[in-house]
Order: C-alpha cells, then structure tokens, then sequence
C-alpha cells in the first residue's frame, strides 16, 4: 500500500482521502478556468451569438475541434479593448494551466485582429508544441504563412496532408501555393489528383486552367476557363444568388482576356456579397487592366478592411497611386508594406525598391533613392 493514499484530510468541514482531495481540487481548476474561457470568448466574439450567459463555449470546443473553425463564430468586436481584456483572461488562464491550447490558441486569434503577426504565429505555434495534431490552430497559422510566406505555408498544408490525407480541399490549397511557389509541375499533380475525384469541380478547374497557362498550354487552358463558365452558368440556374458562381465566371474571363465581361460579373458577385474579399481584389486587377485606376484603389482599400494582414496588397495600391501621379501616397503604401513584412528576404519587394528608387530621384531624394537602389540590390 502506497504511503499517505489512505490519510485523511479536512476539506469543506469533510475528511477525504489526499487522492480525492487532489481529485477536488482538479475540478476546482477546471471549473475555474470554464469560467475565465467563457468569459474570455463572449469578449471577443460577435456579441449576438447566443444570449445565455452561461452558456459553456468551451465545453462544445472540447467535444468538437472542429467548432473552432467555425463561420458562427465572426470575432468582429466593436471595441479593440475587448480584445485586450480578452488577452488579460487567456492570459490567467494559461498561469492556471499552461499546457491549455485553447488559450494560445485564442491568443493567436486575437493578436490576428490587432494586426500583430508574429505574436498571432508565436501563439498558433506555441499551440501547436502542446498539441502537434492540432488541426485548427495549424489552418489559422498556415493562412498566415500564405500571406508572409510561401515555404512556410507549404510546410505546413503538408502536415494538414498528413493529418487529413482523405481532405481534396487540402491538395487543392496546397496545388495553389506549390503554384505561387512556381514548382508547376507538383502543383498540377495535385490539383489532378482532386481534378480525376471530381471533374466538375468548379475551383479545382480554376486552378488548373492557370496551371496550364503557366506551362505554355494556352489551347487546354482556355478550354478549361471556358468550362469553369459553362459549369458556374448552369449551377446558377438552380442557384442564382450564389456570389462565388458570378465570382468564378468573371475569374474565368479576366484570364480570357474578357475584361469587360470579367467586370460585369465580378460587380453581381460584390452586388450580393459587399465581404467578399477575393472578388474585391480581383475587380481591383480587372479595374487596372481597364485603366480605371480610382476604382481600382477603391476595391483595394475594401479589400484591406477585411484583410488588414495583407501587406502585398498596401504593395501593389502603391503602384496604383503613381498611376494617378500621386507619389506622397504611393510612398505611404510601400513603406506600410516594408514594416508589415516580417520576413525581411522577401523577393517580391525587388522591383518596388528599384521603381520607388526612380521614384524618389524625380522627387529629389537622392538620398532615399540611393537607400532603396541599394535594398534593390539586396533582394535581387
């Protein structure tokens, strides 16, 4: 018999065995920290997603992971204090228990909404060293890496891979940034492999009809854009309001050199859904291509409501701005999108360096012409 198991000590006026004591005091603990999360979570949540305040959040998120992921769950807080308060209360809870990921995880959330990156990834990771099969925290931080780093991201979709190997969705994604990694020929496997589960997938079609304009195959890609607008046109006879459909058929005929067209659609898709962020960015490309550059800048700061972590985009305004000869503007823009850029070697602010440089010699700083003239160099 081990020592002390059967000793007895007071609890609550009661005498109970230390292993039922220590028992007690772990629901304690638990308890307390159910109150601190729900409390945490309400803060930063909608506001109007259930109106019983003792409802217990974290009970369904560690019954269902998958919750997390959730579109019930909007985080658009009116108040950015709520946020840090929010931020104090995880913050006692992992003083509780620091091997609690659902904190860090939170964490991760709210530093995204400040718009602070690396303290978002440190907090996805850090959730991710307590629990390495933890799928939402490694979906949030890989949309991150999408944004700041390619490699990055694609280490990460290839773990999701293997932790949801029958997910198609996930080799799609992971065929897109294999794409924008320009490794064309492990992007077109695996978005042939989803393309052969299901051929009349509209998105899977998407991605491989600029796959094969990026081979050269110009006669198969248009093939393909043409089939994404047949499939979007007859799926949106039973679903006319359907804003991704218009979204895909205008996608299809911007890369047909359809821009008119293209326009035409992307303004029904915005028409239903004013949020939605991928055809904002697009008409911003199709408006440029037009010339119409104002209406271009003005999708592009719509854009950056809803994706203020996006530096490329503060990168690409500024070109737009000298197009309108406003250079005051365009310089905010590209320094904005220097200081957003956590990972300093990033190869897409070379030309920017080399054109601000040109830039800032019209305008008479030479001295900044000759600093950015040298970060050109750099990243060359």
């Amino acid at each position: 018999m081990k020592e002390n198991e059967n000793k007895l000590v007071p609890v609550n006026n009661s005498l109970v065995s230390i292993e039922r004591q220590i028992a007690i005091g772990d629901k304690i603990i638990n308890q307390k920290i159910e109150e601190l999360f729900n409390r945490a979570f309400k803060l930063i949540n909608s506001k109007n997603i259930d109106s019983d305040s003792n409802y217990n959040y974290l009970a369904d998120f560690l019954q269902n992971e998958s919750l997390l992921n959730s579109e019930i769950f909007l985080f658009l807080v009116q108040n950015e204090q709520d946020y840090v308060n929010a931020l104090e209360i995880f913050d006692n809870i992992i003083k509780i228990d620091s091997n609690f990921k659902f904190a860090y995880y939170f964490k991760g959330i709210i530093y995204q909404k400040l718009i602070l990156v690396q303290e978002s990834i440190s907090s996805f990771s850090t959730a991710l060293l307590i629990d390495d099969e933890f799928v939402c925290a490694l979906i949030k931080r890989v949309e991150l890496y999408e944004i700041y780093n390619y490699e990055l991201a694609l280490n990460d979709w290839n773990k999701l891979i293997l932790l949801r190997p029958n997910n198609y969705d996930y080799y799609y994604k992971r065929a897109y940034i294999l794409f924008l990694l320009n490794n064309i020929s492990e992007s077109k496997k695996d978005i042939l492999f989803c393309y052969k589960l299901e051929p009349n997938n509209i998105p899977f079609n998407t991605i491989l009809g600029r796959i094969l304009e990026k081979m050269g195959e110009e006669k198969l890609a248009k093939e393909i854009f043409i089939e994404v607008i047949e499939l979007s046109e007859k799926c949106l006879i039973e679903n006319p309001n359907n804003y991704k459909l218009y979204y895909y058929i205008g996608y299809a005929q911007r890369w047909l050199k359809k821009n008119n067209e293209a326009l035409l659609s992307l303004n029904k898709c915005i028409e239903i859904n004013k949020n939605y962020a991928s055809a904002l960015i697009l008409r911003a490309d199709v408006n440029a291509i037009l010339r119409k550059y104002s209406a271009s800048i003005d999708d592009m700061l719509e854009y950056l409501v809803l994706n203020p972590l996006d530096f490329t985009v503060y990168n690409s305004l500024g070109f737009r701005y000298t197009r309108l000869n406003n250079f005051i503007k365009a310089n905010e823009c590209f320094t904005k999108s220097f200081e957003m850029n956590i990972y300093k070697n990033n190869p897409v602010f070379a030309n920017t360096f080399k054109f601000r440089s040109k830039m800032k010699q019209d305008m008479g700083d030479r001295i900044g012409s000759r600093e950015d003239f040298n970060n050109y160099l750099k990243f060359s």
